[in-house]
Parts: structure tokens; sequence; C-alpha cells
């Protein structure tokens, strides 16, 4: 599967409770919503390809996190 920018990222959902133990083993996931940045990160299969950074209102801004895309260079 190919993804490209713009994508509509996932956003977190507010719960009254999370499933058991039961619920992870039938495919559920869950985590805790942390404050910070949300991004979606696009690499190119193959040498020498565009890293891109998304935000979650569509921005690109891999110039922001240079170290971000250097680590998904390598």
């Amino acid at each position: 599967m190919t993804l490209r920018p713009p994508v509509e990222p996932m956003l977190a959902q507010a719960a009254e409770a999370v499933s058991g133990p039961a619920a992870l083993r039938e495919g559920v996931a869950y985590e805790q919503k942390l404050d910070g940045h949300r991004a979606l990160l696009f690499t190119v299969a193959g040498p020498g390809g565009t890293v891109l950074v998304q935000t979650r209102r569509r921005a690109l801004v891999q110039d922001r996190w240079p170290e971000l895309v250097a680590a998904a260079e390598a």
C-alpha cells in the first residue's frame, strides 16, 4: 500500500473506561493521550527518496524536524 500526503490522521477520543485484557487479544488497542505533537511521517521505498512530515492539519513540516527526517533517512 502506498500513502501520499495529505492523509487524515486519527484523533484522540475520550472514553469512560478502557477494555480489559481480553479485548487486547481480540485486536483492540488503545494508548494514553499525552500532550505533544501528532504527525505522520512518509518515506519512499528505496534510497534517495524524500521524507515528508505532515501535521494533523495537513501542513508539511519536515523542515521543522530535521532530526526526525535524518532518522527516517537512515
